[in-house]
């Protein structure tokens, strides 16, 4: 859980949004949802800026949301009967992920991965930042997934080209053929229900 123990203070509106989608995907096991967002619902407004306008109770929120997320019943211990999820996703300097098992309909969070991307790697094109932050979800996750088959899941469509031979892209046929070692299968699904990992590639 230390990703979201360290999660880094949003400096836009658009990462402060990621953050407060974060919580509310979670919202169902998370009491007193709207009063812990309520400091940082407040800076949405038009009228204020994120980093002009970020003062002590936003801290409190914040400090308060990194404690639920890593936490029950929000986080979920490990089930090794159970089939592992890995959803992945990129933003424009960062990549995330985040393992998954469901218990009773609904799925919870088992750990926590992100890092900034190198210069370099900022170059690349969407898919292959998509497909570098599978690969490094996959890595992270690894003592959970080597050995058994588990599920991939992304939104964006072009990284279901991972599990075959033919990828014509060299980097993503490297990144293909270190995922040979796995038993996967790769899904497709909107962002709309890739919150967490979404979040987390931009709040790095």
């Amino acid at each position: 859980v230390q990703k979201v123990l360290t999660v880094a203070r949003p400096d836009s509106k658009t990462k402060l949004r990621s953050l407060i989608g974060l919580v509310n995907f979670y919202g169902k096991f998370i009491p007193n949802r709207a009063r812990i967002l309520e400091p940082l619902t407040k800076l949405t407004k038009k009228v204020h800026k994120v980093k002009r306008d970020w003062g002590p109770e936003q801290d409190r929120a914040l400090a308060e949301i990194r404690q639920v997320l890593s936490s029950k019943p929000v986080l979920k211990l490990p089930d090794l009967g159970k089939q592992f999820i890995v959803q992945s996703d990129a933003a424009h300097a960062g990549i995330g992920g985040v393992l998954l098992q469901e218990e009773n309909g609904e799925r919870h969070p088992v750990m926590y991965a992100s890092r900034g991307l190198l210069p370099r790697e900022q170059k690349y094109t969407v898919g292959e930042k998509e497909c570098l932050a599978v690969v490094f979800a996959v890595a992270k996750f690894n003592r959970y997934l080597k050995g058994r088959e588990f599920l991939i899941e992304t939104d964006h469509r072009p990284l279901q080209v991972l599990n075959e031979v033919n990828a014509t892209n060299p980097r993503v046929m490297r990144w293909g053929l270190q995922l040979q070692g796995y038993q996967y299968k790769i899904r497709y699904i909107p962002g709309k229900t890739n919150i967490v990992a979404d979040a987390l590639s931009r709040l790095v």
